[in-house]
């Protein structure tokens, strides 16, 4: 979790404010490469399902969450559009985090932009209807990924790995489909060093492709 203002999730915020955030943080990132693995931190925000997993669902009841538009949530909870204002809180915050990231020792970030996360909602003409820069056409709604990675990137500097994990389609009525993920790869491609499992410009598309026919099979 990035942002816990506009978050109302119950997910680990590093922030050096909270007692032993840091110190946890730079134990796991050591703890793994003990182990010999490269140690990767996922950045991400919940948006309009942030409460979504609470243990105590009527606490959901008693909040709205943040997202693209105004509207209600299938499950009753009120869910209020973001404000220019507060999207550029949101970028600046995926920019603290990698900082704080980088120095407990992770050496690689994953930014979610899939499964019906923050991002993913403003990749989405289902969710996204909004009439500003973050909305309409396919370069609007992909603003917020793309700043979001502009600040990332700026945070950690070059030669430091970013990957982008994103849904190749979204599978449902109105959501973008096939095609527009392949566009949207390929958009995000300048900015990272992974999409999905592609690490070569000349395969994303076959990520893509891949990672779709795989949900097909679930």
């Amino acid at each position: 979790m990035i942002h816990p203002k506009t978050d109302g999730s119950h997910a680990y915020h590093l922030d050096t404010t909270i007692l032993n955030s840091l110190a946890s943080a730079t134990y796991t990132a050591d703890a793994i490469r003990r182990h010999g693995a490269i140690a990767s931190l996922e950045l991400s925000h919940s948006g309009m399902y942030a409460g979504t997993y609470m243990t105590d669902k009527s606490k959901q009841k008693s909040m709205h969450q943040w997202g693209p538009d105004d509207t209600v949530r299938q499950d009753g909870v009120k869910v209020k559009a973001l404000t220019e204002d507060m999207i550029k809180e949101i970028v600046e915050a995926y920019g603290q985090t990698a900082v704080l990231a980088k120095r407990a020792g992770f050496e690689m970030l994953m930014i979610h932009g899939g499964h019906g996360w923050l991002v993913n909602q403003f990749l989405s003409p289902y969710f996204n209807h909004r009439q500003d820069v973050y909305g309409g056409s396919l370069e609007n709604r992909c603003r917020l990924a793309i700043e979001g990675l502009k600040s990332v990137r700026e945070a950690v500097g070059e030669g430091f790995p970013i990957e982008f994990r994103m849904s190749g389609s979204e599978l449902f009525e109105g959501g973008y489909d096939l095609s527009e993920g392949v566009k949207i790869a390929q958009m995000i491609e300048p900015y990272v060093a992974v999409i999905g499992d592609s690490s070569k410009v000349s395969t994303i598309t076959n990520a893509v492709y891949e990672g779709y026919h795989v949900a097909l099979d679930i």
